[in-house]
């Protein structure tokens, strides 16, 4: 998987695909449905791509909907995440490096700053946490010896499921763009 697709999973689909019947408040909603069923005429997928390059040049995102993700697949990668991220700072920690942003695995709160990466480095961290796969999550996590993930018997599975239904909204969203 190169890069570009990497950035474009991450902007593009893990922040803004919507569980169905759920609509993002200050941006655009795009429905693809017309990309999703076969039988979709070239004007409707005409519409989608003008709707999508409308929501690109207003606001950068667009929040999905109509993907064909089931709303299981998206709970169930939710609750997960959230039982890890409620667990006390020691247990994530045992999940990444807690200097550094960007391998593979957890970084604590204070260590990512977005306006780094425009070349201001004297401004403060932003006051996020966050996991990161850098690739399609095992299903179970003694799969990577070499990086294992104990501890997350019950997020690997539910991870996975979500990582490879945004794949395939991603793809979507490419022949949309």
């Amino acid at each position: 998987v190169d890069l570009m697709f990497k950035r474009c999973l991450y902007y593009f689909v893990c922040l803004a695909v919507c569980a169905e019947g759920k609509r993002c408040e200050g941006v655009a909603t795009i429905d693809v449905s017309a990309y999703i069923d076969e039988g979709s005429s070239p004007e409707s997928k005409l519409q989608v791509r003008e709707e999508f390059d409308a929501a690109m040049r207003q606001f950068g995102m667009a929040c999905i909907v109509n993907h064909g993700v089931e709303a299981h697949v998206i709970e169930e990668a939710e609750a997960a995440a959230k039982k890890f991220f409620e667990q006390n700072d020691e247990m994530k920690r045992r999940h990444g490096d807690p200097e550094l942003y960007g391998p593979e695995g957890y970084t604590p709160r204070g260590v990512e700053a977005v306006a780094r990466s425009m070349n201001e480095t004297e401004s403060k961290a932003d006051a996020v946490e966050n996991f990161v796969f850098i690739e399609r999550p095992p299903l179970h996590p003694r799969e990577r010896p070499e990086r294992p993930l104990t501890g997350l018997e019950d997020w690997c599975p539910k991870a996975r499921a979500y990582w490879d239904e945004m794949t395939r909204v991603l793809h979507v969203l490419l022949r949309i763009s």
